[in-house]
Formats: structure tokens, sequence, C-alpha cells
């Protein structure tokens, strides 16, 4: 089902979202975690990526729902805190993470935290 946008509130921005695709620029490129987003007004959910240069930020991140991460560098406990100090909206589970652009109004959003077992 579609949502629309007007039904989201934004609990991210352009200056977050910049500061995801630096921390992850400054690992070494078979480090960098794949990602896929999902359009907020579309629907649209993206294929996995890896190229965090162009692909990643490409459109802009005004209608992003969310992204979702997943690599051997999320296991990284001083990665996990450098993303963590993003203060970006999230949860991590299994061996994914996912950074909210928008959550449905009504819904609670926490920042994003590692559990100890992660």
């Amino acid at each position: 089902m579609v949502q629309e946008a007007e039904d989201c509130y934004p609990v991210s921005s352009h200056t977050k979202w910049m500061e995801l695709r630096d921390l992850v620029l400054t690992l070494d490129p078979g480090d960098r975690p794949c990602f896929r987003s999902r359009c907020v007004v579309s629907g649209y959910v993206s294929g996995w990526d890896r190229e965090w240069y162009y692909h990643f930020s490409d459109g802009g991140f005004s209608d992003l729902e969310w992204v979702e991460l997943r690599g051997s560098c999320l296991a990284d406990a001083a990665f996990q805190r450098r993303l963590e100090q993003i203060g970006l909206a999230g949860q991590a589970e299994g061996n994914a993470v996912r950074i909210f652009g928008f959550v449905k109004c009504g819904d609670p959003v926490e920042k994003l935290s590692f559990p100890q077992s992660f």
C-alpha cells in the first residue's frame, strides 16, 4: 500500500543523510555496506546498491521514507558508535539497519542504537 507523504512526518534532514554518506565513505570500498531505499510518495523500493559517491545521493533525500543498510561493517563496535553519534532515527535488527527519513504519524520513533548482541 502506498502511503501519502501527508500521513508522515520527517525525522531526518539533508545534513544527516550527508553525514551518513560521509561516514560510509571513510571505510575501505570493500567494507562499505550496501543500501536500498523506499520512496515515501510512490512506495518504490530500490534494489541493493553499493555505490555511495553518486547513487546514494542521486535525486536528493526529500522523499526517502527509509534506507536499509547491510554489511559486515555494521558488526564493528567503532562504526556503530560513529553511526549512533550522527543522531539518525532508526533500528538495528538482525544483520541490517533501517534508518528513517519519514515516519507515519502516530508511530513512535527512536534514535538509532545497537543492541549489545548485534
